[in-house]
């Protein structure tokens, strides 16, 4: 799926297809899911979506996030630049918040499903990291 965010005067794509996953690991060397998964896992036992919000600030982090951004944007637009410049020419527009509340979800789905599939249970995930 391609969704667009209003960033600064600033039209983004990005696609929350989980061949975002290559892009990343491509541009940062890490394997994403070793990354996503634990912090998945956690947030679903989260309370509500402000623990699971914290979940994925905490574990993530900023950085992190950005560059998971980054990736979903460079899948769309192969004319993106390298990430550095990329937030560089975002500036103080780029809203990590933003990116959790409208991308993170996606995410964690492109993780799991496909168009014809179910996301896992955290009782399923548990035991598949076991």
């Amino acid at each position: 799926m391609v969704k667009t965010l209003k960033i600064g005067d600033r039209e983004v794509a990005f696609s929350t297809a989980f061949a975002w996953t290559f892009v990343y690991k491509a541009q940062f060397g890490t394997d994403p899911s070793k990354i996503m998964i634990p912090t998945i896992i956690k947030a679903f036992s989260a309370k509500d979506d402000t623990e699971r919000t914290a979940v994925f600030f905490e574990d993530l982090g900023v950085i992190c996030i950005a560059q998971i951004a980054w990736a979903m944007a460079r899948l769309c637009d192969d004319s993106i630049p390298d990430f550095v410049a990329w937030i560089t020419e975002l500036g103080d527009d780029f809203c990590v918040m933003d990116i959790m509340e409208e991308l993170i979800p996606e995410t964690v789905e492109s993780f799991f499903t496909s168009k014809n599939s179910r996301t896992p249970s955290l009782k399923e995930l548990k035991k598949a990291t076991e």
